[in-house]
């Protein structure tokens, strides 16, 4: 049949290889790269003007590859970054285009197509993220540990805003600060919505107030990416143990979490048109979800811990054409820590419990500090335990 293209993704890894998967047929399409130390793929983005035949990436060793898709070769190359790329973009068009790269020590390099820096800025270190405005080229924010979210003007090279931080707790202590992702919001040119290291979702309004509008915890761990749904009232986060949260951004709250995921979630994207979302994760899969049902499209082994996903922009003729995809083998199941977890939870909940009910009366605890608790508590359980050889 005439089938349209299905979706395609674009994965960077450790090693310095990039893919193209097929999503529907969960097979590896294109691969290309060097493998070598050093060669950490750091940041990936398309080409000037969203072009998708072209793909540019920032490696570990300081260079910036421009790669010819279809014909996997690269076309340019730019040498001599110092530090960690934190944030990569390409702007323009095929006839005048600009390359914008951010490091962790706060230097801001603009190039031209020959590769020619023709301006150099430097912003508040450490950079934990650097991304455009996707909705206006001429503003950038950034952010990191102890560097609190400011945005730029591009052109004029000024702060256009500078975030506050919350208001000393109760002990009278500074509130610590690190951005770790950060989003411009679609549909509202004046929000920015942020990760931090310490497990927070911060919402900022920079027509509103300078202090963020939300502040939110989600989960137990540090968020390492985040994005934005279409609507831009859904935030999606994912953390360095694989939790991958769904924040509602009207009631300040989180919705549910994406499952399936057996390690720390690098980046995770929107498909440009449809409501999927594609995840990076370290446990060496790029899966696929939708967001209104929750459901995983595809979850596809790649054998690199992968640091970034690109959607290609394909288009597509059926709606439902995705939801058939096959379910995975079992052989690709066993890979994942949740079986493990589920068949673990399967023999413990076979074990007969010790004691009866009466101990857990006892472990309304909420401060696992209080050392006279643990010791009543080890007391009650030698007592169990006496009764049972009795």
């Amino acid at each position: 049949g005439s089938q349209s293209l299905s979706m395609r993704v674009l994965t960077g890894d450790h090693t310095g290889l990039l893919k193209v998967v097929t999503v529907e047929k969960k097979c590896v399409e294109k691969k290309f790269g060097v493998q070598a130390p050093e060669r950490d793929v750091e940041a990936l983005c398309w080409g000037p003007g969203n072009n998708q035949s072209v793909v540019v990436a920032a490696l570990k060793n300081g260079t910036v590859e421009v790669w010819d898709v279809e014909n996997e070769r690269v076309v340019r190359e730019y040498q001599g970054l110092e530090g960690s790329v934190r944030g990569l973009e390409a702007v323009g068009d095929t006839t005048a285009s600009v390359l914008v790269t951010c490091t962790d020590r706060g230097t801001l390099e603009f190039r031209n197509p020959e590769g020619v820096v023709t301006e150099r800025v430097t912003v508040p270190a450490p950079v934990s993220r650097f991304r455009l405005d996707p909705f206006n080229s001429l503003r950038c924010a950034l952010g990191g540990q102890e560097n609190d979210l400011s945005v730029w003007d591009v052109e004029k090279k000024e702060k256009v805003f500078q975030a506050k931080n919350l208001p000393n707790d109760r002990l009278r202590l500074r509130p610590p600060v690190w951005i770790t992702d950060l989003r411009f919001v679609p549909r509202d040119p004046n929000r920015i919505v942020v990760g931090t290291g310490y497990k927070q979702v911060r919402v900022y309004d920079m027509k509103a107030q300078r202090r963020p509008i939300l502040n939110l915890e989600v989960g137990e761990h540090p968020i390492q990416s985040l994005v934005v749904a279409h609507d831009g009232l859904t935030y999606i986060t994912g953390d360095s143990v694989g939790r991958v949260a769904l924040v509602d951004a009207r009631k300040g709250q989180v919705l549910g979490s994406l499952s399936g995921f057996g390690g720390s979630v690098r980046c995770l994207t929107m498909h440009p048109t449809l409501d999927r979302v594609a995840s990076a994760s370290v446990d060496r899969y790029v899966r696929v979800h939708t967001l209104d049902t929750r459901k995983m499209l595809a979850k596809i082994y790649l054998k690199g811990h992968l640091n970034h996903v690109l959607f290609f922009d394909d288009a597509e003729e059926q709606e439902g054409q995705e939801e058939s995809v096959p379910q995975e083998t079992e052989k690709e199941e066993g890979r994942t820590r949740a079986n493990v977890e589920d068949a673990a939870g399967a023999v413990w909940g076979t074990l007969p419990e010790i004691g009866g009910g009466k101990k857990n009366k006892r472990q309304k605890i909420d401060d696992p500090s209080n050392e006279d608790d643990e010791k009543a508590q080890g007391k009650n359980a030698r007592r169990t335990r006496g009764k049972e050889k009795a």
